[in-house]
């Protein structure tokens, strides 16, 4: 099985989006999240990179190692190992598995000040991300 690059670039295109918005937010601290519209806006995007990550990362362990992900922090490791991430990346995007989790199914209070801290995290990690799945995505010169 090769690697979707079609389904690939679809979830791609979907995470510059919800980054491109999130940046348009400006969220330079906590109090920003007091206005309930933009903090559900904040959570369902920092959500939604997460879990169009995961499912990218599946499907790259599945097709180019032909072994699925542990789990969704074991999907990076994989694309370390695909070649499609560099370690670094990996290890700066492995925490917001965590917060997503906490924000989708709310296993403790969520802490603002956690939700704030992620936005220029994600902004940061989840565009080089985007960057770096491309690139491996594109045919070699």
């Amino acid at each position: 099985m090769s690697v979707d690059r079609e389904v690939v670039t679809r979830r791609l295109v979907s995470m510059r989006q919800l980054l491109d918005h999130l940046d348009t937010l400006d969220i330079r601290s906590p109090e920003a999240l007091d206005d309930m519209a933009v903090r559900l806006q904040v959570e369902r995007i920092l959500t939604q990179l997460v879990n169009l990550a995961v499912e990218i990362n599946a499907h790259v362990a599945v097709a180019a190692l032909q072994r699925p992900p542990e789990d969704y922090r074991d999907g990076f490791d994989r694309m370390v190992e695909a070649h499609f991430l560099d370690p670094d990346t990996a290890r700066e995007l492995k925490p917001s598995v965590g917060l997503r989790n906490v924000l989708t199914h709310e296993y403790v209070r969520v802490d603002l000040d956690v939700v704030a801290r992620a936005v220029p995290a994600a902004l940061t990690g989840y565009r080089d991300y985007v960057r770096q799945v491309a690139r491996a995505l594109s045919p070699a010169p």
